[in-house]
């Protein structure tokens, strides 16, 4: 997913290219290397590229300065978002009811029902990054709050959601949430993702069992005493250390 910026021109202006930046990477696509180099153009409007120096923290940040002063991100910020980046955004959403669906022979083939759900903090990045974790209590996450495992199917150990076949949306502005919360929640739950089903929640019976009394309304409020912490805190999310 691109971001959602926009860069505006006023139509007067003229452009020429003056600089380039090559960046080498080694045989993982890792880049590892950056170089800046001056643009020439002859009287043909023919443009060459000049012997550069290597790229330096300052040139690169100055370089990332100018472009950004031409991206608009967006003018309001609803309050359950956390962090906006150029192509990421985290948001919140309060513990609620909402419906789940799943095909799993172990839980008795396709059932759907509306279930208490934890706090939740979701994560787009990218072109097909997206994440969830869960959070414990009422209140709005701080750069403090502890994360814990997601305790759903289809979601790995460090949060990241499998996509599978499920069609997600396109960008990552704060107007796009409802679509990718939609996503998720309307997607069928079909196995843990988890190498180990039993360490998905700290329930008796595992992923399995605490699904199953989920489903049949065992309980009525989610009890966050099964979320498994994952020992990092929002904090971590937010400076890419998850």
């Amino acid at each position: 997913m691109g971001a959602s910026g926009e860069v505006r021109f006023s139509g007067a202006e003229e452009f020429a290219l003056r600089k380039a930046i090559l960046i080498y990477a080694d045989s993982k696509s890792q880049p590892a290397y950056a170089t800046v180099h001056d643009v020439q153009v002859d009287e043909n409007g023919k443009s060459t590229v000049l012997a550069g120096v290597a790229a330096t923290v300052q040139s690169v940040a100055e370089i990332a300065r100018l472009l950004i002063r031409q991206v608009k991100i967006g003018d309001f910020l609803p309050e359950n978002i956390l962090s906006v980046g150029i192509d990421s955004l985290v948001w919140w959403v309060p513990p609620a009811r909402k419906r789940v669906f799943f095909n799993s022979e172990k839980l008795g083939g396709e059932c759907s029902a509306e279930i208490p759900h934890p706090g939740l903090i979701f994560r787009v990045s990218g072109e097909s990054a997206w994440s969830v974790f869960a959070v414990k209590g009422k209140d709005r996450p701080t750069p403090g709050t502890p994360l814990f495992l997601a305790p759903y199917f289809n979601v790995w150990a460090d949060g990241k959601i499998c996509i599978g076949n499920v069609i997600t949306p396109s960008g990552s502005a704060a107007d796009t949430i409802s679509a990718w919360e939609k996503a998720f929640f309307g997607s069928y739950f079909t196995h843990p993702n988890v190498h180990a089903p039993e360490k998905l929640v700290n329930h008796t019976g595992g992923a399995y069992g605490f699904w199953k009394k989920m489903l049949d309304g065992k309980y009525k409020r989610f009890p966050e005493r099964v979320l498994v912490d994952m020992e990092c805190t929002l904090s971590d999310l937010l400076n890419d250390r998850l």
